[in-house]
């Protein structure tokens, strides 16, 4: 798995997502029903879904390269050009 592109498609989709919550504030605020608050809600758990899977790949990706740097230091015979 790449997580470098994994991390990137995250960031994508919250991106993605924070400009569709920006558009249903803005179409809410234009005309303020009970089906446009709920509308509201459901968008604004989306940004926070795709923060936490930003995060936890972030988080896999520097995990994994603080391990390969320590295995490479300590001459353990990692082949970084396998």
């Amino acid at each position: 798995m790449e997580f470098a592109s994994t991390s990137m498609a995250a960031a994508g989709m919250l991106n993605q997502n924070v400009a569709a919550l920006q558009a249903t504030v803005s179409a809410v605020g234009q005309n303020p029903t009970a089906g446009g608050a709920a509308a509201q809600a459901q968008a604004s758990l989306l940004p926070q879904i795709s923060t936490s899977v930003l995060k936890t790949s972030l988080s896999i990706e520097a995990t994994t390269g603080a391990q390969l740097a320590q295995m490479i230091s300590q001459g353990s015979g990692v082949n970084i050009l396998a």
